[in-house]
């Protein structure tokens, strides 16, 4: 979190497991020039979506793409308003 903070990080990419372990440890307000976060990899549980939203102000980008080809062929951005989740 320090360093995405301090380096004005503006686009992170995680698989859901690791964005639930990270946003847990994030402040409200923290990250303010984050604008993108891309998660991949696994399923995205709605409830980390709206954590995420709660504490973070950053467009979340769902991705999905088979394992064998390690791409991503479908995505869904979610609301920037949690209430539209």
């Amino acid at each position: 979190v320090q360093l995405i903070g301090g380096q004005r990080v503006t686009a992170v990419h995680f698989v859901p497991s690791m964005l639930g372990a990270f946003i847990r440890v994030v402040e409200r307000g923290a990250l303010t020039h984050l604008r993108h976060i891309f998660c991949s990899g696994e399923a995205l549980p709605l409830s980390l979506l709206v954590e995420t939203r709660q504490r973070c102000d950053a467009q979340v980008h769902n991705l999905y793409g088979p394992t064998e080809a390690s791409i991503d062929v479908t995505a869904w951005s979610a609301p920037l308003a949690a209430s539209e989740v």
